[in-house]
């Protein structure tokens, strides 16, 4: 077997996060042709454009909201900082971020492999995994060999919305791919077993349960004359003309959706026929509107929910997003073989906004923006 670090790839990593990143660059580009790999990368330079405005846009619509129902009045101040005023009583906001938590709790819940040792100590359900770095690769292949069926590999801590997260890996080969991927955010990475069912954010305020949404991967219908990657950049227009209401992310093409693809027999090039679904990713990190499902209060069972609430009592954490996937969201994690994946320490309130029924969305913003401001 060829020394990872005398292939091409290896040889970029030697150059750090720069050689990382354009090694990461050209296996997205040896997968399009040329013509398509130059608009897909024209895409992520406007993405860059479309991307910041419109998450500005909907948070100031969440949190101007939030305001109208407390009565509050917002005043923005420099760098997307927005201060809201009640009375007496003020807080700062910055998009999704808000003044609830103190900063080392903070930092603890975002490192991923001392998150994990908390919710085992609290018993909570959760994937077996490992922690390895890229110089102890044979440790990672020796967990993917004894644990069976498929992986996912992501950054160790730092990162959120998926980034650097390949799903769906079975053979060494796929994941030494995966651990260059994960490499671009983090010298320590994860390798977990992965679990079988749907994913649920669910947000928690205080131990009270806000609201929960299914989330599942990005995916798109074909309409039997464009290739994949074609459909994939009109749905990315489509989320630029709807100023991030239809998804605040660009669908990008990464290791993830390379794999995801050829688990179904399609590639890029393919053309999907007219009304066939197509799954783009194994997972939910850049869905959009439509891929997001409002959980009713009683389509979850209070076991689950109970919990949750215990992962994020142990993180110490007073709002936080607790991601679980489970194929039975009417059981417990416990019987139904699912596991919590992470709390999140500073989550998304976008989630909750950007789902397919907009109508029946939870304003999940006013009670935090309520709590904010008491006292």
């Amino acid at each position: 077997m060829r020394h990872l670090g005398s292939s091409p790839a290896g040889l970029l990593d030697r150059l750090g996060t720069p050689g990382r990143v354009l090694s990461n660059q050209l296996t997205v580009a040896a997968a399009l042709r040329p013509r398509h790999a130059w608009r897909h990368f024209d895409d992520l330079r406007h993405a860059r454009t479309w991307g910041p405005a419109a998450r500005r846009a909907l948070y100031a619509h969440i949190w101007a909201d939030a305001a109208t129902i407390v009565g509050a009045t917002l005043e923005p101040l420099v760098g997307d900082f927005v201060r809201i005023r009640l009375n007496t009583s003020s807080t700062l906001v910055w998009f999704h971020e808000v003044q609830l938590g103190d900063p080392v709790t903070l930092r603890l819940a975002l490192d991923k492999q001392a998150q994990l040792r908390l919710l085992m100590d609290a018993g909570v359900p959760t994937a077996v995994s490992l922690e390895f770095d890229r110089a102890d690769g044979a440790s990672a292949v020796d967990f993917l060999r004894a644990h069976g069926g498929p992986h996912v590999v992501k950054p160790a801590r730092g990162t959120s919305s998926g980034e650097g997260v390949t799903a769906d890996i079975r053979t060494p080969a796929e994941l030494r791919r995966a651990q260059r991927w994960a490499h671009r955010w983090s010298e320590q990475l994860l390798i977990e077993r992965q679990v079988e069912g749907d994913e649920y954010r669910l947000l928690f305020l205080d131990s009270e349960l806000l609201g929960a949404v299914r989330r599942s991967p990005p995916s798109l219908l074909g309409d039997g004359q464009s290739t994949v990657e074609e459909l994939i950049s009109k749905l990315n227009r489509h989320r630029a003309e709807r100023a991030g209401w239809a998804g605040l992310t660009f669908v990008k093409v990464d290791l993830d959706m390379l794999i995801a693809l050829r688990r179904k027999g399609l590639a890029l090039s393919s053309v999907p026929d007219r009304g066939v679904p197509v799954r783009l990713k194994s997972t939910p990190g850049a869905n959009g509107a439509l891929d997001n499902e409002t959980m009713a209060p009683d389509a979850l069972s209070p076991d689950l929910v109970a919990e949750a609430a215990i992962a994020v009592a142990a993180t110490g954490l007073r709002l936080a997003g607790v991601d679980v996937i489970t194929p039975r969201p009417d059981r417990s994690l416990i019987d139904a073989g699912g596991a919590v994946i992470e709390v999140n320490a500073t989550p998304g309130l976008h989630y909750h906004y950007l789902v397919a029924d907009a109508a029946g969305a939870v304003p999940v913003a006013r009670p935090v923006l309520a709590a904010l401001l008491d006292g």
